[in-house]
Parts: structure tokens; C-alpha cells; sequence
């Protein structure tokens, strides 16, 4: 049995799933991050999520640093189904790259670049010894022209 909103679903996790490809080092340097700090990564595939207070659907990509005590870091790619277009780039709470048109491969590539320049910046200043990025992520932040 099909629903409604499926076909929009597959289009929009193979959207995601391109920008993730073409981020593919981000699961890398989220796993060094986690050994520099003697916790574990954990790579979540693709699953349905909700958006803001509309509760508007989408997809969204996670890799995460664990330890007993909980989340120390959250690197994500997300996706709406209202605007499959747009493409979100956040690294524990904060947008940190915005892509505006997702369907052109440009963009896709330059959204890739930057969202993993930043997340290879917060690594770094975790290795170094700065436990949160925080601080870091409002300053850097990008936004990529639509």
C-alpha cells in the first residue's frame, strides 16, 4: 500500500543522499573527532524527521560522537519535502550552510565544500581541545545564495 506523500519521499532522500555523497568526508572526520576523544560515532542513514512548528516533513542524514553521558557532537544534513530544493547543513543546533537549489549540481558541490569546511573546522578545535562548537558555528556560519 502506498501513501500520499511516498513518491515526493523517494525524491527527496535521493536528493539528500546526493548532497551526502557529495560531502562523503564528513563521516570521517566526524569518526576523528570521536577517536581524539575516546567516543564512539554513530552514523544514522537517512530517516523521516519533522520541521520546525509546522511540523512540516523531511529527511535528514546524522552522524554524532556518543559517550556514556550523552551527544557531545551532532553533524546533519536535512531536507524538506515542502522545498525539496533547500538543503540544510547544521552542526549541533546551528545552520551552518544553506544550499537554495539543490536540483543544480553546482550548488550541490559548492553546499558540500562549505558544509564541510566548517565541520572540518569544529574537528579541528575539538582535537585541539575546545570541547564545544558553539561559539564557533554563530561566527562562521554561510549562507549559499539560492
Amino acid at each position: 500500500m502506498t501513501t500520499a506523500w511516498q513518491p515526493q519521499a523517494i525524491g527527496t532522500t535521493l536528493l539528500l543522499d546526493a548532497a551526502v555523497d557529495a560531502a562523503g568526508d564528513i563521516e570521517a572526520l566526524v569518526g576523528r573527532a570521536g577517536a581524539a576523544l575516546r567516543q564512539r560515532m554513530v552514523s544514522e542513514p537517512a530517516h523521516r524527521i519533522f520541521i520546525g512548528f509546522e511540523r512540516q516533513p523531511g529527511w535528514e542524514r546524522s552522524w554524532r560522537i556518543v559517550d556514556h553521558l550523552g551527544i557531545t557532537l551532532r553533524v546533519a544534513v536535512s531536507v524538506g519535502e515542502e522545498d525539496p530544493r533547500q538543503l540544510v547543513g547544521k552542526i549541533d543546533s546551528s545552520i551552518v550552510a544553506v544550499c537554495g537549489d539543490a536540483e543544480s549540481p553546482a550548488a550541490r558541490e559548492h553546499f558540500a565544500e562549505v558544509f564541510t569546511g566548517c565541520v572540518r573546522a569544529c574537528v579541528a578545535r575539538i582535537i585541539a581541545g575546545s570541547s564545544a562548537c558553539d561559539d564557533w558555528t554563530a561566527a562562521t556560519s554561510t549562507r549559499l545564495a539560492s
